[in-house]
């Protein structure tokens, strides 16, 4: 094959390749969406890993105590401390769906500012309100802002 020939097949290739990206964003992107469309877009906008802006309510507990307990390990939180964590009660994701496969696993705290009381143990053995960045591939929370059900409780009396 000369090298002409070669070059047209090439650029066949890419414009072939174009015109299929340019298609699937049309579609994506057009108005006449259904629900289930719509929540299909969004999970494609979600970075892999990664849900933007979920609320996740759990309980913020010793992983290590709760292993030490059930499966006997060897944990030792009063020499060395205890590894708080969020198991995971209710979901809503960045599209304010309500995401029920995550029940019952659990998230450990991205160490910041914001997470720093919940890494100490503060609503420990409770349960506490996050909104932040899941990543669930790792599986973490970068907490952007936290409650506990009690302030919860607390903010709806008082208002």
């Amino acid at each position: 094959m000369s090298k002409t020939i070669k070059r047209f097949l090439f650029l066949d290739l890419i414009i072939i390749a174009l015109l299929a990206v340019g298609t699937i964003a049309t579609d994506l992107y057009s108005g006449d969406k259904t629900d289930s469309d719509k929540k299909s877009m969004c999970q494609m906008g979600c970075l892999p890993g990664k849900m933007e802006k979920a609320t996740v309510t759990g309980v913020n507990y010793c992983v290590a105590c709760e292993l030490k307990t059930d499966a006997n390990a060897a944990a030792n939180c009063k020499a060395y401390g205890h590894q708080h964590a969020l198991k995971i009660t209710h979901m809503v994701d960045a599209c304010g769906d309500i995401n029920k496969e995550y029940v019952g696993k659990t998230l450990f705290y991205l160490a910041n500012e914001k997470s720093k009381g919940l890494i100490a143990g503060e609503g420990s053995g409770g349960t506490v309100i996050i909104e932040g960045k899941v990543y669930l591939e790792k599986p973490m929370i970068e907490v952007v802002n936290w409650k506990t059900e009690m302030d919860d409780k607390h903010e709806k009396q008082a208002g």
